[in-house]
């Protein structure tokens, strides 16, 4: 009797407010986030007789019902509709009403008496440890009520008999005395009454035992693979074992030389390609210590500028990351309250503490809803103003910075437009001559970016100058080479995995290569076949000499030429010489075509790891949400993290090869495309995880509160029912911690860091031909200080604010885990520049200036976050106007909140902040350009690999201009006449590496 008046009274009420006939199966909505749902099968149809249905069985006991308990139902009913009627009138006048008295006044309703047989009650009236009477010992959901979570007692017979009124496929009574459905891992039918499987789910890989259980077969393919990989490992550590054990060791010396080579080329005490003491009032700089030292570690990074300007702004952009998730805990500790910071951490045991659970979700939220939309709203606006000031500071910082360190481009011009001139030519001579009569300041010479194309074989250039170096390095050390050990090769099969690991790996041969040395003339020819560029550098006297130059816009040259000079963006080791050949225009074309290599690589990724993906959530399905064995789940990991690593060394070879002739470009261009091609992984991660968590809701049959079950809702109900929003936010907090924020960054200390620098150094003791620079080189640093990091940042701070769309009780767990994985990459990466990777320098803000424009991916979501929690609010509860809350609103609105915030952003960042900081002058600095020059290796004229081939084999300096290479700066002489002014006898700090 209930169920029919309670269809009449939807169907009236729907016909008056909405005037819509397919909308009659709904009853009383409210808001888009007011719904209580938990883990349940869809409704059964419902005989109506108990002798009108097939294939159930009448009850053996059944209870005795008598004409007053009748009576008492049908006055209840009617009571029932008072109360309903009641509450469709306050919804229909469109009274501001509190949503959590409305929804206790919905649930009251079901006001049966505990202790009483079949009497109907909403699960949050039913304490936790309350039982039913003896005669009734069971706890059943109620099939007649299109309410959810409506349950009442009944016998173990009645469990899942249609002609009772109970769900059909919750047939077995259960140990905790309520009946439950089949709990058979894999099962697609259970027996009726009986824990037994009649049907496993073939189609996620189970199958059907003689003992009516499910067994998981594991697929043939994840057989082969365990077993290869079980075999690889074995013969890994045999070849290991022959290689540290077997193997004779007889190449000591050459790693030791090797090692401190090693050492010389970190960031030292006297070594960087800038000089920070400098002596404002008197315009000078110190003395260079003698000898270079490791960095003591604990060197104040943030406020010293140990690899250029820029450098401390890296350090101040991870600790800002830290303070801006620090704030955003601590601010939604002080607004929530209580019960929305618990929100979505209960349990379900059972269907009816399930239900409980959701409606009080359900409730917290309501209650909290205020909080929760305050709380965003002031993160919002207390993170955008944190950024703008942050901005003002990093480039204020720089600028200081800035003034206080002396580098050779404050001494450099960037030339610009130079016509192809013939390498026979003295075009150095003749340029510098040229721009020292246009601008009137004394030129101390000229470097000219070569086309290396016009030579053919530009590689061939490095092997003329490592030779020279090399016949140097005897001359000046006296010492002749050793005679080489002689070398017992092993077994063939170790012979294939050394040339798999040593030469195609790590790039270290395992055989001797032949010795070839320059011939003089075809060094000679190299020098005089080459032709200019349209690029050049031009170094003054002083920085007020530069200064003045800079005034003259245009100078004009031979073959109607017009010369532009500028300040150049990066110092001389910095400067990407072989390049030159790539003219400028094609720069555009070939980053967009490196750039579609790596989107590619990442589509090809995509391809063949999604299948594997969807496999594996199909098993996580089937098994409820758990990994029956752990392998399923560690295969993923290994392919996600060789995914990323590929994209990793995908995105440094396109960089690379895009063309760039500054260093900083090309770290810029890396840093675009890494973010683009890791926020791609990171959307699929995102959607496989939204994928597990829907196909675990329709597993279990996640209803709304309305009893809607979860496929036939779109999208936006989808993800805002409670159970469902629940279930993203567990697996949300799987995928972030420690998959994503941790775990990446204890490998690649690991793999990157000690095991390859381990296997570095076994190769070069056993293999008797890496000597010399084949040593140097095979224990080179692996993993230079990428750019990446920034967008590894960006990207961890952006998944930690998705967790906004979940339940409150996860964003505490979340945000602390990447606050403490933050400050680990922190500790990370202060070690690594102090102690692990080869010197480096940042010498702009362009990179930062990119990263704080890249934190309009995290603010945008939160301001889609502000737009997802506020959708709807003034009417959330009023039936009437709930057509205007539509998804295609939601989305749109989310949507655009995102681009207009990333809009505001960017315009901010590049029209408002320049406003508060002021442009740097002339410093002043009359420091020449001699005494810079004798303290620091690295100048625009040795840099150059032409430079130096043409000053000994077509100006015949003598000394020449020796080419520099980071680590042996004592083998550059000095020559006044061609501008070299250092030389320096160096010692280096001999570094233990006993612990590698």
């Amino acid at each position: 009797m209930f169920q029919r008046h309670w269809f009449l009274l939807s169907a009236v009420h729907l016909v008056v407010a909405h005037q819509k006939d397919h909308r009659q199966h709904q009853t009383i909505a409210v808001s888009h986030r007011g719904e209580a749902s938990y883990v349940r099968s869809s409704k059964p149809e419902v005989s109506a007789s108990p002798a009108s249905s097939q294939g159930d069985q009448e009850p053996e006991e059944p209870i005795e019902k008598d004409e007053d308990e009748d009576d008492a139902k049908d006055n209840g009913s009617l009571m029932m509709n008072a109360e309903f009627k009641a509450l469709l009138e306050r919804l229909r006048a469109h009274r501001p009403a509190d949503f959590a008295n409305i929804l206790r006044e919905s649930y009251a309703v079901f006001n049966g008496q505990a202790g009483e047989c079949h009497a109907l009650r909403h699960a949050s009236t039913i304490e936790d440890n309350e039982t039913c009477p003896d005669r009734c010992r069971y706890f059943a959901e109620d099939a007649s009520t299109p309410f959810p979570c409506v349950f009442k007692c009944v016998t173990a017979n009645e469990c899942g008999k249609a002609w009772a009124d109970t769900r059909e496929v919750e047939a077995i009574p259960g140990e905790d005395l309520y009946c439950r459905a089949c709990e058979i891992r894999g099962c697609k039918e259970c027996h009726a009454t009986l824990e037994e499987c009649i049907e496993c789910k073939t189609e996620f890989g189970f199958e059907l035992n003689q003992l009516g259980g499910c067994d998981l077969n594991t697929p043939g393919v994840e057989k082969t693979l365990l077993k290869l990989l079980l075999g690889m490992s074995l013969v890994g550590m045999i070849w290991y074992f022959s290689l540290t054990c077997c193997r004779k060791w007889s190449n000591l010396k050459e790693e030791e030389l090797a090692l401190e080579f090693r050492t010389a080329t970190k960031l030292l005490q006297g070594s960087v390609h800038y000089y920070q003491d400098l002596n404002k009032e008197l315009g000078e700089i110190k003395e260079a210590p003698t000898e270079r030292k490791l960095l003591p570690l604990s060197t104040s990074l943030m406020a010293t500028p140990v690899a250029g300007p820029g450098s401390p702004l890296y350090f101040r952009f991870l600790v800002f990351i830290i303070f801006l998730l620090t704030w955003t805990y601590i601010t939604w500790i002080v607004i929530a309250t209580k019960d929305l910071q618990q929100l979505g951490l209960d349990s379900e045991s059972e269907p009816r503490l399930a239900c409980k659970a959701s409606y009080q979700g359900v409730l917290a939220w309501g209650e909290g809803r205020k909080a929760s939309v305050n709380f965003l709203i002031a993160t919002y606006v207390s993170w955008f103003l944190f950024i703008v000031v942050f901005a003002i500071w990093q480039k204020r910082s720089f600028n200081r910075f800035s003034e206080d360190c002396v580098q050779m481009s404050d001494f450099t011009l960037l030339i610009q437009g130079l016509p192809a001139m013939s390498g026979e030519l003295p075009c150095e001579q003749i340029l510098a001559d040229h721009i020292a009569e246009a601008t009137g300041q004394k030129v101390i010479g000229v470097s000219i970016g070569w086309d290396y194309g016009a030579i053919g074989d530009a590689a061939r250039i490095l092997e003329i100058l490592e030779d020279l170096e090399d016949d140097l390095n005897r001359e000046q050390s006296g010492l002749e080479p050793t005679p080489q050990a002689p070398y017992e090769p092993p077994f063939f099969v170790f012979r294939i995995i050394d040339w798999l690991i040593f030469d195609l790996a790590f790039g270290i041969p395992t055989t001797p290569r032949p010795d070839i040395h320059y011939d003089m003339e075809e060094a000679k020819k190299v020098a005089t076949s080459c032709r200019s560029s349209e690029f050049g550098f031009v170094i003054f006297e002083s920085e007020e000499a530069r200064d003045k130059a800079l005034e003259v816009k245009e100078i004009s040259f031979r073959f109607f030429s017009k010369l532009q000079l500028s300040i150049p963006d990066e110092e001389p080791s910095g400067v990407r010489w072989f390049d030159f050949a790539i003219s400028r225009s094609q720069i555009p074309f070939r980053c967009v075509k490196y750039f579609l290599i790596v989107l590619g690589t990442v589509c090809v990724q995509t391809a063949w790891f999604l299948p594997y993906a969807l496999w594996a959530a199909s098993i996580e399905v089937a098994e409820g949400g758990k990994d029956p064995t752990g392998f399923v789940h560690q295969m993923a990991l290994i392919l996600v993290t060789f995914s990323n690593f590929t994209v990793f060394l995908v995105c440094q070879w396109a960089a690379e090869k895009a063309g760039f002739v500054m260093q900083s470009d090309v770290h810029h261009f890396y840093m675009i495309m890494y973010i683009w091609s890791t926020l791609a992984n990171f959307v699929l991660d995102v959607v496989c995880e939204f994928v597990i968590a829907y196909q675990l809701a329709v597993e279990n049959n996640v209803r709304n509160w309305v009893g809607t079950p979860i496929e036939q809702l779109n999208y936006y109900e989808m993800v805002t029912t409670y159970s469902m929003s629940r279930r993203l936010g567990e697996k949300f907090q799987e995928w972030m911690f420690p998959p994503l924020f941790l775990l990446p960054f204890l490998l690649e200390p690991i793999f990157l860091g000690w095991l390859f620098f381990h296997l570095q150094r076994r190769a070069v003791r056993v293999f008797p031909h890496l000597r010399g620079r084949d040593a140097q080189v095979a224990l080179s640093i692996c993993g230079a200080m990428d750019t990446g990091r920034y967008a590894d940042f960006v990207l961890n701070i952006s998944a930690a604010m998705l967790i906004l769309f979940t339940p409150g009780g996860f964003y505490s767990y979340v945000w602390v885990a990447c606050i403490l994985s933050l400050l680990y990459m922190l500790l990370a990466d202060r070690y690594r520049v102090l102690r692990y990777v080869p010197a480096f320098t940042f010498n702009r803000p362009a990179l930062d200036e990119s990263a704080q424009g890249l934190l309009a991916l995290p603010l945008g979501i939160i301001a889609m976050a502000c737009v997802w929690e506020t959708h709807c609010y003034d009417y959330a509860l009023d039936i009437i106007k709930r057509d205007a809350c539509k998804e295609e609103n939601a989305w749109f609105r989310m949507g655009g909140g995102f681009i207009a915030h990333v809009i505001v952003h960017k315009l901010v960042l590049k029209f408002v902040v320049p406003l508060f900081v002021k442009t740097t002058g002339n410093r002043g600095n009359s420091t020449p350009y001699s005494k810079v020059a004798s303290l620091l290796a690295a100048s625009y004229f040795n840099t150059n690999p032409l430079h130096c081939i043409r000053s000994r084999f077509y100006y015949k300096h003598d000394p020449p201009c020796d080419y520099y290479t980071h680590g042996k700066e004592h083998l550059l002489r000095r020559n006044e006449q061609i501008s070299q002014f250092y030389e320096r006898r160096t010692t280096t700090q001999k570094e233990n590496y006993w612990w590698w």
